[in-house]
């Protein structure tokens, strides 16, 4: 599917301008310098946060977006992140502990405003 899209071409008479002439910009259907329109990004954008990398793509592909597993990640790490609803600690600590000597480590997670441990699951030197 191609698009022809007409724009207008501006020209600046100011003698300082460092650009002379300019396309005026259609911000409701792509951004510029975009190869993708803003209802396409956004729905690959959705996808991505419910699929991710290679099942967002084949899902996209079973609707007719052909995108890569690598452009479905990449609009996912530009997505803004979600409003949380729980307050955050002001600082977090993380430290890797070592219960038995090179063999088991645990994770803890201490709030430093409440110095109150929390431990994450055994994992072994593998």
């Amino acid at each position: 599917m191609a698009v022809e899209l007409r724009v207008r071409r501006l020209v600046c008479t100011g003698r300082t301008c460092p650009q002379r002439t300019f396309r005026e910009q259609v911000p409701l259907l792509a951004a510029r310098y975009a190869r993708r329109t803003v209802r396409l990004t956004g729905m690959i954008g959705q996808t991505a946060v419910r699929l991710a990398g290679r099942a967002g793509s084949a899902v996209l592909g079973l609707l007719g977006v052909t995108v890569s597993r690598s452009t479905v990640l990449r609009t996912l790490m530009t997505l803004p992140l979600p409003e949380t609803t729980s307050p955050v600690p002001p600082v977090l600590s993380v430290d890797d502990v070592a219960l038995c000597r090179g063999r088991r480590y645990m994770t803890m997670v201490i709030a430093r405003a409440r110095p109150r441990l929390r431990g994450a699951a055994h994992r072994t030197a593998r």
